[in-house]
């Protein structure tokens, strides 16, 4: 900078752009640029008045030639000239601010004249030089960009904002105007924006092994444009002037084949990510012989395939467009197959075989044979893996069946209307009636047999059924030894049906007792005298009877 022109602090609102963060990343990206955004050096309070000071402001930077750039920081005394934003303080007179500003990442960035006449130089231009981490690869292309903002305060915007890659410029005394390189980009346009900063890239190939980059103004007057950003009103100075902000800049290599990650082959029907790991402004997958569908347009691609499949990446970067191609190779998988659920018979055993296409396999219970025992009902699995790591996993769900236990109960009598009988656990049934349900109702007394067949075997039972409508009571014996109605038959029951039997005489002495009465009183020997008795029949789970029997001897 030249103390004799008087800058001031510029003023600017706090804006900070939504694309910061993400910027910063980008920058950060393989930049062959050392210390990009000038956060590397000491915090100057004065104007740069020195161009061989200005690499103490900013390592790794220099100026090329006698010009005076200067850094500036959110950090510091709000006084100094070089503090960002713009506090609005009284300053020395010497110390006139061009505007105020945020930096666009971290807390610094640098400043420029790119246009500017005096009455001491008609031409004045200043230019910051940047090393390179290592030189240029000649034949590769790069990506050159920066982001630069006007100072509000003064009058002039101006154009051909350009940025050159080559070897190092020593400073020369006195020559303080536009260097005579010719920069790899330049952007044509009058630069007017002061609130947000503007993007100035392009995309060269390397000649040489060059290790340094400058930004600046490389035009004479008579080689590009300004405008009266004031519309001839007055200015911070007399004379026309073009100062800008400069921060982020960056030299990054575009790659003439993209570098990927994620598997290249497969597991057939698995899942993998593929990701290109450089850094661009547009990315483009598409398959590699259908180019007009677009799989993904961000870095990566997520994949789930059973084929070899091949995939196209179009990724621009800078303006420069690079393509390349990458093929996912498929494993198969293992084979096995367990079979449909199933169903075994209880007692038996089902041999589940998990095949011999793997050379690991793992059963639910962690055995690791290829047959496994299955004798219970449950779920089983089995996972088998290849020499590729390939794993197939199935599954089988077995069932137990019994073998059918045909079971009527007791014979039994019914005291009003017959209840159901019932079958169960086969696939098929057949009823002494003739009845292929698994349940039947009886319609009258009598012997009723089912039999039941299922998968497991074949079962039979029998009933024998009374009805209390059915039974016969008798009210007289005979014991005349003719073997005629000499004991008290009740009738219409089984033998295995359960009855209690009492009689008494009309003194309430008992002549019979007996909880289980068979059809066997009187026995031979024990017969009562003739006359009138009496009884109390009590049908279990049913009713009782009362009644009077005559003994006629």
């Amino acid at each position: 900078m030249l103390i004799i022109l008087n800058r001031n602090f510029k003023f600017r609102q706090w804006i900070v752009s939504a694309t910061f963060l993400f910027s910063l990343q980008f920058l950060q990206a393989q930049n062959l640029v050392l210390n990009p955004s000038f956060e590397s050096g000491t915090i100057d309070c004065e104007p740069n008045g020195f161009a061989n000071f200005f690499p103490i402001c900013a390592e790794h930077w220099s100026s090329p030639n006698s010009g005076t750039p200067d850094v500036y920081s959110t950090s510091g005394n709000p006084v100094c000239f070089t503090v960002m934003p713009y506090t609005g303080l009284d300053l020395n007179i010497y110390q006139a601010h061009m505007g105020s500003q945020l930096p666009r990442t971290g807390k610094k960035f640098a400043g420029i004249f790119t246009f500017s006449r005096t009455v001491y130089n008609p031409a004045y231009r200043e230019y910051i030089q940047g090393q390179l981490s290592e030189p240029l690869i000649p034949g590769e292309y790069y990506c050159a960009k920066m982001y630069v903002s006007r100072a509000s305060y003064l009058q002039y915007a101006s154009s051909n904002m350009g940025i050159y890659v080559g070897d190092f410029i020593n400073i020369e005394p006195y020559s303080d105007t536009a260097l005579r390189v010719h920069p790899q980009v330049v952007f044509s346009q009058i630069i007017t924006e002061d609130q947000q900063w503007t993007e100035i890239s392009g995309t060269f190939r390397a000649t040489t092994a060059a290790q340094y980059v400058i930004v600046g103004n490389f035009s004479k007057d008579n080689e590009m444009q300004w405008r009266d950003m004031n519309g001839g009103k007055p200015s911070l100075f007399n004379y026309p002037h073009a100062y800008y902000y400069i921060d982020d800049v960056s030299v990054e290599i575009i790659p003439r084949k993209l570098t990927f990650t994620g598997d290249r082959v497969i597991c057939s029907g698995s899942t993998t990510d593929l990701v290109v790991k450089e850094i661009f402004d547009q990315i483009t997958w598409t398959y590699d012989g259908d180019t007009t569908r677009a799989l993904s347009e961000i870095n990566s691609l997520s994949i789930k395939q059973v084929n070899k499949t091949r995939y196209r990446v179009r990724a621009l970067r800078c303006g420069r467009t690079v393509i390349d191609t990458i093929s996912i190779g498929v494993y198969k998988l293992p084979k096995v197959e367990l079979g449909r659920d199933t169903m075994i018979c209880a007692n038996t055993i089902l041999r589940l075989n998990a095949g011999t296409d793997g050379n690991k396999i793992l059963w639910q219970d962690n055995s690791t044979n290829q047959f496994f025992n299955v004798a219970k009902a449950g779920n089983y699995f089995v996972t088998v893996t290849n020499q590729y790591n390939c794993q197939s996993i199935d599954k089988i769900k077995v069932s137990v069946r019994n073998p059918p236990a045909a079971n009527l109960g007791k014979d039994t009598v019914f005291c009003n209307a017959f209840n159901p009988l019932f079958a169960s656990n086969g696939n098929s049934y057949l009823w002494s009636t003739g009845s292929l349900d698994s349940t039947l109702t009886p319609s009258f007394s009598g012997t009723y047999w089912v039999t039941i067949q299922n998968q497991c075997g074949i079962s039979n039972d029998t009933i024998q059924l009374f009805s209390m409508k059915e039974i016969f009571i008798p009210n007289v014996i005979t014991l005349n030894g003719d073997i005629h109605n000499e004991q008290f038959q009740i009738k219409g029951i089984g033998e295995n049906y359960k009855v209690s039997l009492t009689v008494i005489d009309r003194l309430g002495k008992v002549w019979y007792s007996n909880d289980d009465y068979k059809n066997q009183w009187p026995s031979p020997g024990q017969w009562p005298e003739a006359g009138t008795l009496y009884y109390l029949i009590n049908f279990s789970g049913c009713r009782s009877y009362k009644g009077w029997l005559e003994v006629i001897r």
